[in-house]
């Protein structure tokens, strides 16, 4: 669901849009990363240990919620999904994303 907020001011009319939470690929800024995380949906059991540890990294919080990466449970296998503000933990200086270490099963490593 978007929403669409206008405002008005003397000088110019100017429109503030965002969009729903789904994530929507940008193949461009997906290539010029210097590294990448491969999914292997197939060993994920949905633990969603990878969510709690990016948000932690990323917001000091305990909310998967605010991860910047998405698990579903689809069975019988996972669907696991990066959003577009996800930078491999790059900007945190990290050498491992945080939900590569975290994941107990291996269904997330770097390629």
């Amino acid at each position: 669901m978007a929403w669409v907020v206008a405002f008005r001011s003397k000088e110019r009319d100017f429109c503030l849009k965002t969009t729903s939470f789904k994530s929507k690929p940008n193949f461009e800024k997906k290539k010029s990363r210097s590294r990448r995380i491969v999914p292997m949906p197939e060993r994920c059991t949905a633990c969603m240990l990878c969510m709690v540890a990016c948000a932690i990294e990323h917001t000091g919080s305990l909310n998967p919620s605010r991860a910047r990466l998405r698990v579903n449970n689809m069975l019988p296998m996972a669907e696991i999904t990066f959003l577009e503000e996800c930078d491999f933990c790059e900007s945190l200086g990290a050498d491992v994303p945080a939900c590569v270490k975290k994941c107990p099963k291996g269904a997330l490593r770097l390629g």
